[in-house]
């Protein structure tokens, strides 16, 4: 795989053996890389097709805008929800946990709090998937440093894949239910 443009030191823009554009994630993946400079198969971590990404006008400038640090958080919370959930997670949301994980950090150094009116409606519904989340807030604190509210967990609310089952009732279930469709 040839580099065809540095998105940021770990994601780089090349094209796969079908001719596909793909984002290629990897430690250090962008260090020092210019377009035309080969691959190193041993350093691609992932691969994401941006087809598949429901790519829109500006997501490379935007992928390019979020910190190595934040890409690593996404994949380790990508990680430990694969292993600890029944399901897959779909690999679509990667970019979009990490874009949020940038607002997240940035809101929570600025000290501006979120309310989650549906924290406890989510805690109730799809307990294991906050309790993955709670854990990704955790790692987040014990490792970079960076303190998340609760609400953050009942933002990363996870959906393994399956679309949950619509709520018959107007309820706070219904709610939970249109709003369920998260990152795991």
């Amino acid at each position: 795989m040839i580099v065809q443009k540095v998105l940021n030191n770990s994601l780089v823009l090349s094209m796969d053996d079908d001719n596909r554009e793909v984002i290629v994630m990897g430690k250090g993946i962008g260090f020092n890389s210019r377009p035309g400079d080969e691959i190193a198969p041993e350093k691609i971590e992932k691969l994401f097709v941006t087809q598949t990404l429901g790519a829109r006008s500006g997501y490379l400038e935007a992928l390019s805008a979020i910190p190595d640090e934040v890409i690593e958080m996404a994949a380790m919370i990508i990680s430990r929800a694969n292993l600890q959930l029944a399901g897959k997670v779909r690999e679509q949301i990667f970019f979009t946990l990490a874009d949020h994980l940038t607002f997240a950090i940035e809101r929570s150094r600025k000290g501006i709090a979120i309310q989650n009116r549906l924290l406890p409606e989510v805690r109730r519904f799809y307990p294991q998937q906050f309790r993955v989340a709670s854990e990704a807030v955790t790692i987040i604190r014990q490792q970079y440093g960076i303190e998340l509210p609760e609400e953050e967990a009942g933002e990363y609310r996870l959906s393994s894949g399956k679309r949950p089952e619509r709520g018959r009732r107007r309820g706070a279930d219904h709610a939970v239910g249109e709003n369920a469709e998260g990152y795991f």
